[in-house]
């Protein structure tokens, strides 16, 4: 190790035991209205291909909901509130740390009789075929355990297997694909239906664990019938068959007589729908917008489908999303009655806009009867944007708050043209009381360029330095839009039409950009992170009025690798989002979202052109799906940044953090020095003063960005003009041995 590489290493473990890098962000409840009513489900951070089962999470005997969205393998817990028959949830993130990581799929079912459920999913170790199964209990304090369960004395101890001769095997489900997890023989214990890898048959595993004395706290399974009720998928299409005889599997054949093997992508759900005693089938595939529902025509102990109807739940209101449904048979308003739930399965072509269908049960649970009543179930109390979602703060009217502006990448409406948009949130409330509204959810009419360009990822900074903020947006293709801000310091707004693209800047594909003064030259650099493991760095090299910059990332001066944080191509990491603030120490730290949820932060030593050192991969634990995209700001003049997440799912959601905005940074007593700076008053509205012993200090105002807005006399009274942006500012104190920055607020 060389001495450089001692140094990060050292300045990282200070980070690290100063911040307290093991603990959680707590996620922060700032009230948000939209269409003048209050959102009640905060912070979830959107549904985009959620799959719901039933769970009492608090014990008072009322049938929660456990959410999975396998966009991002995101854990949702929803506790029933409101009266039966409501549709009154709460957000209840405390039960989250209670489950184990998930990944690609997730049921609950008890299978063995406890009244706690069990969780049934992907197998992390075999995550392509597998079944692995999580044992819950409930602890003393009432909170949920789960422990994995592993099969003793087979080949692979942490899967579900089936008994195959003298050896087993696995029992098969896709991880895109969703089983059916049910007592289908009716002898008390669970049994599961799957589709085999070749797509067109569904397998009956039946656990005999009951027949043969086991219990019900074991499993033993055994394949009775590799082609359960009798049917077959087609494999080129949503198509069905069914088979005349009550034992004998239907086929699509080829010419040559041979059956074709089909590609994966089928969704299970079996409950009694017509009040026979038998399991029938609502089946989902890969290539369709319609569930089918098979109707079983057979026995309890021989399943046999005898027609199929493709106008479900309801003849009136039948299932129609793009693409590959999804249903869930469970309880969605407290009446102990079981309500069906429509969803798209696909996790990036399915809909996104009114796509959680909720179908109310008028019936019993004997003889459902399905009615539509939402289309847009649980997300329209949400903060939720259809599509991917990219935030930044700022201050849009000129009021001195904080507003979000957040652009949408890929909003699905079916046989509707791709659309993005920018979506403006308000800040409705105070200065240290922030809450929002949704404003505009067609900023700028940026739709209008849903043909050629998406995924938008808007910031703001003073390009031209005239006083106000410009708007940079990346997106999909790598390029960037320029709306140049003709309101003026300190006023609303305006911008001129876009300029794209902006000096021919081309990064790659997802460019997000963030505009820093990084080589401390007084000009505003641009600093863009993309899809495949680069961050750039494009150097201004034009003058304060008029930026240029150089197009080619390799071109000298910009750096192709900034930081030296990628060393080759990793998935996880891919689709950075970069975002840096000013820690107390006056150093620079980013904070960097990827493909993968997870955030990293990086210690940056002197200057932004320097190695960065990785601090924190998971940082504040927080997890929130995949390309998540992480914007700071102290909304509530608390003196800590506050932080905004955004997600692939199409939602927002706020966390506390650690990160002090004011502070020092020094090469030797920080707090000594601190103390001799001082200005009054705090917040500022027309002059304040500053005051330190040195002389020869240069004190100076400057914005967010690190822009240098004005000089300040030291020892005396400054006017502050009215050009001079409300909100958080810094005012630097320079000598020959030190730094300090202390934060200032302007009001007027």
């Amino acid at each position: 190790m060389d001495m450089k590489q001692y140094i990060f290493v050292v300045l990282g473990l200070l980070f690290t035991l100063k911040y307290g890098w093991s603990q959680n962000f707590d996620k922060l409840n700032i009230p948000i209205k939209n269409n003048g009513s209050d959102l009640t489900l905060l912070n979830v951070g959107g549904l985009k291909a959620p799959q719901f089962s039933n769970i009492d999470f608090n014990g008072d005997g009322i049938a929660d909901l456990f959410i999975f969205d396998r966009n991002g393998d995101v854990i949702i817990p929803l506790v029933k509130i409101g009266s039966t028959g409501s549709l009154d949830y709460r957000y209840a993130p405390e039960y989250i740390e209670q489950f184990p990581k998930l990944q690609a799929w997730a049921l609950l079912e008890d299978f063995n009789g406890d009244g706690v459920p069990d969780i049934f999913t992907s197998s992390s170790v075999w995550p392509n075929c597998c079944v692995e199964v999580w044992r819950g209990s409930r602890n003393q304090d009432g909170t949920l355990s789960y422990r994995l369960v592993t099969f003793k004395g087979l080949p692979f101890r942490e899967i579900l297997q089936f008994h195959l001769g003298n050896s087993s095997a696995n029992i098969y489900v896709s991880p895109i694909d969703l089983p059916a997890i049910k007592d289908v023989d009716g002898d008390g214990d669970l049994d599961i239906i799957s589709f085999e890898p070749d797509g067109s048959y569904a397998s009956f595993y039946q656990n005999v664990a009951i027949d043969e004395g086991l219990g019900l706290d074991t499993f033993k399974f055994v394949r009775t019938d590799p082609c359960w009720g009798k049917f077959s998928e087609n494999q080129y299409n949503d198509s069905l068959k069914i088979s005349d005889n009550a034992f004998g599997c239907a086929s699509f054949l080829k010419e040559n007589g041979q059956t074709g093997l089909r590609h994966s992508g089928s969704t299970l759900t079996i409950f009694d729908s017509n009040g026979d005693g038998l399991l029938d089938l609502v089946l989902g595939d890969i290539g369709s917008s319609r569930l089918a529902l098979l109707t079983n025509g057979g026995t309890a102990e021989n399943a046999w489908m005898k027609s199929i109807t493709k106008t479900f739940p309801s003849t009136d209101d039948p299932a129609d999303l793009d693409i590959f449904l999804s249903a869930f048979y469970v309880d969605a308003d407290g009446d102990q009655i079981k309500d069906l739930i429509v969803v798209p399965n696909d996790i990036s072509a399915g809909e996104n806009s009114n796509h959680i269908w909720l179908y109310k049960n008028t019936g019993s649970n004997e003889h459902p009867n399905f009615v539509l009543i939402k289309k847009d179930f649980l997300i329209d109390q949400m903060p939720f944007f259809y599509g991917g979602s990219h935030p930044v703060f700022t201050d849009v009217n000129g009021d001195g708050l904080m507003d979000i502006v957040v652009g949408i990448s890929n909003i699905i409406k079916k046989n509707v043209v791709l659309e993005n948009r920018l979506i403006l949130l308000l800040n409705t409330g105070t200065a240290t009381s922030p809450s929002y509204e949704v404003a505009d959810e067609d900023w700028l009419n940026f739709s209008r360029f849903k043909q050629f360009t998406g995924r938008f990822a808007p910031f703001f900074a003073d390009m031209d330095g005239d006083g106000d903020n410009d708007l940079l947006i990346g997106d999909s293709s790598g390029q960037l839009y320029y709306l140049k801000n003709t309101g003026g310091a300190h006023r609303p707004y305006q911008f001129d039409e876009p300029i794209y693209p902006y000096m021919d800047i081309f990064a790659g594909q997802n460019a997000k950009p963030f505009v820093v003064d990084a080589d401390g030259d007084g000009l505003m650099d641009i600093i863009l992170g993309k899809k495949n493991n680069e961050l750039n760095f494009f150097k201004n090299q034009g003058t304060s009025s008029e930026p240029y910059f150089d197009p080619n990332p390799s071109a000298t001066p910009n750096i192709r690798q900034l930081g030296k944080i990628f060393t080759g191509n990793d998935y996880y990491t891919q689709n950075g989002a970069p975002y840096y603030i000013r820690t107390e120490e006056s150093q620079y730290i980013l904070l960097l979202g990827t493909e993968a949820g997870n955030i990293k932060t990086y210690r940056i030593n002197d200057h932004l052109l320097n190695d960065y050192a990785l601090i924190d991969d998971f940082t504040g634990h927080i997890h929130e799906g995949r390309k998540v995209v992480p914007a700071l700001a102290d909304i509530d003049n608390d003196g800590y940044y506050e932080m905004l997440v955004g997600n692939e799912r199409g939602g927002l959601a706020f966390f506390n953090t650690i990160f002090k905005v004011d502070g020092t940074s020094s090469v030797h007593d920080a707090s000594s020095v601190a103390a001799e700076l001082i200005l009054y008053p705090n917040p500022a509205s027309d002059e304040i003063f500053v005051y330190h012993p040195d002389a020869d200090a240069k004190i100076t105002l400057k914005n967010i960005q690190g822009q240098t807005l004005m000089e300040l006399h030291n020892g005396r009274y400054n006017l502050l003009p009215e050009s001079l942006p409300k909100g958080l500012n810094f005012i630097h104190t320079k000598t020959a041995h030190n730094i300090t920055v202390k934060k200032v607020i302007i009001v007027r």
